[in-house]
Order: structure tokens, then sequence, then C-alpha cells
């Protein structure tokens, strides 16, 4: 016992468990020394008297030690006690000591063991990252989500149905920015182990949102924390629940947006009425659907800008609510998700969104062209290498990440196949300091505008992509046929041309009409009045956009 008081036992105490408080960590630590020295005054007296029962006579020190053995450690099973008889005499000292020296040995040879096993595993484990997974999958300080909309008339949210939205949005868990970065539905990407490569919407088609997290995993690096899906109903639900949003229509917007708007009402069996003009309109949420679905005026690019700039003006109108107002759009749209998410998790968000803003949104890939590639027209990232790069720097602000194998590896597959290694046509990145819900966005006029509007002509080696496309254009002409015919006043339509006389009860503060029973009021013969006139013959939406 050292001179100073203290003794193996303190010097060897769990810091960690002692109160935080001077005079109460000074007490526990006098009390602890106290016991370990009780008992060890009690193990060598113990010792002590053993070792005066062997020197005695053999017979009667053998009694009396089996006896101290007994008060020592207590009741021993029947094996221990045959064992000691078969000891040859030898003291409880020395039969503890041996068996502590083989408990060694084993324990060292275990050890080693382990520690090999555990190095093997290690470099198992970074090998296969290295090589499958490569640099940083997961960015420590941020907080990321993947978010796809599906357009499925039979609410279906697995496989089956194409994804025509896939975005990554990362929120810095430091400052609360929020960014959203669409991946192009187009982009031709591996979308399987088998090493499949097809359209990137076509991943949520053949496995659902599973292997779409795969193909992001393994085409950008980028594993999401959590993931929802969602189809058109909920997204039209939220803005409702929200009053609305604000936004301006453009001239060719407006020369399509009503034929979406029919459509949409047709799909979802809730209520809207047409646009009567090109400028700032006030949207309820099927007619800020239609808009985010707009296409065919355009491309593909610019759609995806419109869904960003819904989403944050979403965003913004969910931030001005009341707790009451958020925690309502919660879980009214929730039921109509898919997600990872649970209800706990999604409240909190939606208690503390004050602390978040949206910064910046941008479109995947950054550098890109078109190509027809395996029969299918496709948005070509050039590279997919320099685009990922690009779009970790974008999303993390990481500026040392490094492709992984299965970048590079894809990266060269479309190389090999498109010839495409320089620079592409770049896609515009919309800030918005104010996270206002699209002020200030840039309109990327691509050159693909012509083949976006063409591409339902494909071979007739068809595939989900392709079915849907060549379906757009029939269920086009439908609309345009059937939004003719209808009057303004008829009252079995959920669909009303502007200044018609709407049904009193409303579904929500901003739906003119009440969808509750979409079989009695919906038709799809009798969806509504048609896009406003144009010399140019119209053009409505399908199943693919």
């Amino acid at each position: 016992m050292a001179s100073d008081g203290r003794d193996f036992f303190d010097i060897n105490l769990k810091q960690d468990t002692l109160p935080e408080d001077p005079i109460e960590r000074e007490k526990k630590q006098k009390y602890l020394r106290d016991l370990e020295r009780l008992r060890r005054l009690r193990q060598e007296a113990r010792e002590r008297e053993l070792e005066r029962f062997s020197e005695e006579e053999p017979e009667q020190g053998r009694r009396r030690r089996r006896a101290a053995v007994f008060q020592t450690t207590g009741k021993r099973n029947e094996s221990e006690q045959i064992n000691n008889r078969r000891s040859g005499g030898a003291s409880p000292r020395q039969m503890r000591r041996s068996r502590a020296e083989a408990k060694s040995r084993q324990h060292k040879k275990h050890l080693v063991r382990n520690v090999f096993l555990s190095a093997i595993v290690f470099l198992l484990l970074w090998g296969a990252k290295s090589l499958f997974l490569g640099g940083n999958t997961h960015e420590s300080g941020y907080y990321t989500v993947a978010v796809f909309g599906v357009d499925s008339r039979d609410g279906n949210l697995k496989e089956g149905a194409l994804s025509d939205v896939n975005m990554l949005v990362s929120l810095n868990k430091a400052t609360g920015d929020i960014k959203i970065c669409s991946i192009y539905r187009d982009t031709f990407v591996q979308i399987n182990q088998k090493g499949k490569h097809h359209k990137f919407n076509e991943a949520y088609f053949k496995g659902g949102p599973e292997q779409a997290l795969w193909t992001m995993k393994y085409n950008l690096d980028i594993s999401p924390d959590d993931y929802i899906t969602f189809n058109w109903k909920a997204v039209i639900d939220a803005i409702n629940i929200m009053g609305g949003v604000d936004l301006e229509i453009t001239e060719p917007e407006f020369k399509y947006i009503n034929s979406f708007i029919t459509e949409t009402v047709n799909a979802t069996g809730i209520g809207s009425v047409q646009l009567e003009h090109a400028g700032q309109n006030h949207l309820d949420g099927v007619q800020a659907v239609a808009y985010a679905r707009l296409r065919l005026m355009d491309t593909d690019y610019n759609r995806t800008e419109r869904q960003r700039k819904v989403v944050s003006l979403l965003l913004d109108k969910a931030r001005a609510a009341d707790v009451k107002k958020r925690m309502e759009l919660v879980t009214s749209v929730i039921p109509e998700t898919r997600t990872s998410l649970t209800i706990d998790d999604l409240l909190v968000y939606a208690k503390n969104i004050k602390k978040y803003h949206l910064t910046e949104t941008a479109g995947f890939p950054f550098e890109k062209d078109t190509a027809w590639v395996e029969k299918k027209d496709c948005v070509i990232p050039v590279t997919l290498e320099s685009n990922v790069i690009a779009l970790h720097q974008f999303l993390f602000a990481d500026e040392n990440y490094r492709a992984s194998a299965s970048v590079q590896e894809v990266s060269q597959y479309i190389i090999d196949k498109t010839g495409m290694r320089g620079k592409g046509k770049k896609a515009s990145i919309s800030t918005d300091e104010r996270g206002s819900g699209g002020v200030g966005v840039k309109y990327t006029k691509a050159s693909e505008t012509a083949a976006a509007s063409e591409e339902a002509i494909e071979t007739p080696e068809t595939d989900s992509s392709t079915e849907a496309e060549v379906f757009s254009e029939e269920s086009s002409e439908e609309i345009i046929e059937s939004t003719a015919e209808i009057s303004p006043f008829d009252e079995d339509s959920a669909m009303s041309r502007p200044g018609a006389a709407a049904p009193t009860d409303n579904h929500s503060g901003i739906q003119e009409t009440d969808a509750e029973s979409p079989d009695e009021k919906v038709h799809p013969d009798k969806a509504g009045s048609a896009a406003a006139e144009t010399d140019e013959p119209q053009i409505g939406p399908g199943i693919g956009l």
C-alpha cells in the first residue's frame, strides 16, 4: 500500500464513473479506497490461515483446508471437489495460481486470434469500400434525403412506377442550409448489379426505392440517410393545406398548362379550375402540379427547374406557417407517401423547419449532352466522373472528393458507348439567397428541345420508358378531343372553365370542387376545357410526363 494513501484500485479508477462535484468526488474516492483496503485485508487473512493449515498434520490439514476453501469460495460443484481431492494435496493457493496461469495463456491465445481476425475483416471492408464505393459515400455534418416522385394512377409507390422526380436534398446540420439537386430522369447510368445500363428512372421501375438508392450509391457515390416517395396527389394535398402558391406563368407555359390541369384532375379526382391568363397567378395544388409537369414547350431540364421552384415555394409556405398547420401537413400527407422516416422524425423536422433555408438548386448532370444509346434517347453526363465530383462539391462543399472505382467504371463505359469525353452543355444552377421559391431562376434553353418532344418515337424493342412515352401522345390526343366537348357549366365535371359556377362545398380553402366521390364527379370524357386557342395544334400530357 502506498504511503500517500493511494492504492492500485484508486490508480485504475474510472474517472467517468465519479461525480462531477469535487466534494462528492473526493467522498466517493475515499469510500472506494477504504472498500478496496478492506477487501485486501480479508484476502490476506484468509491466505495466512490457509498456509497455517497446510503445515499441520496432513489428514487434519486437508479437512481444515477443505473447510476453509468452502468458506472462502462458497459451495463448489461435485466435479471441482473431486479434482481437488486428486490434486495430490496441493494448497488452494497453488491451485488458484495454476488455474489463473492456464486462463491467462488461453486469454492471450484468444486475444491474438481475435486481433488477427479483426485485422483481416478491417482490410476486407476497407478494400471493398475502396473498390465498390470508393470515396465519400456519406458526408459528415450533412443530412441527405433522396426524394422520388412517381406518376402512378393506382397509388403504387413501389416498383412498377417510373420516378419522374428524382432529387437529392442535403441539409447542413451546422448552418441549416438546404441544397436540392434534381437528377434528370433520362440520365444514362448503371441501374443494377448485373451491369444493366438504362435511364435513371428505370431503376425505380424495376426495383422500387431500394434499387434507386443502390443506383445513387453506385453511380454517384452518395448513400442518402433517408428517402421519401410521393405521388402527385400527395403534393396537391400539401399545397392545398398550405393555401396554394404564387407563380409567374409565361406565355409558352400558359399555352399548355390548362390541358395538364385537366389531365391531373382526371388522374387524381381532385377538382380545380383552369387559368384565365399568363403572368402572375395564385395556384392551387392541382394547378401547381400541372405547372411542375409541363415539358412539351421546352425540355425536361426546364421541367426539373419548375419542380424545384414548386418545392421551394412549398418550403417557404411551411416555414411561414404556425406549428399547428405544419403538424397538419405532416399527418395528412404522410399516409400518401412511402418513406424510411417515421412520423416522429417528420414531426421534428416540421417543428424546426424555420431553422432551415433553401440556398441553391441545380440539375444533374451539370455538363451533359443527348445521344441515342442502346435504343434509348438518353441524357449523357460528360463525363460521369467529373459530374459526380461537381455534385459532391455542390451538395457537401467537398473539395477533396475523389470518384470511386464504380463511378470511374460507369464513366468509362459511357465514354466507350457514346464517344463523349469533352465538355457538354451546362445546366443552370438556381440561387436564391432569401429562399423565396425560385426568384432569380435561370432557364436553360437546351438544344435538345426537338428531341425531347419526339422521344416517344423508338424501336419496336420496348421498355417501360418507351411504353410510357408512346402512350403520352395517344393520351394527349384523347385529352384534346375530350376537352373540346365539355361545357363550361357541366355540373358532372370536376373541372370548370374560368368564370364557371363552381360547387359551394369546397374540399379545401382553394379547391373549387368537391372530389370526395371521384367516380361521380370526374369523367374521362368530360374533363374540362382545352388549352387556350392557338394557331398551332395543341398537345396534352401523357402517362410518362
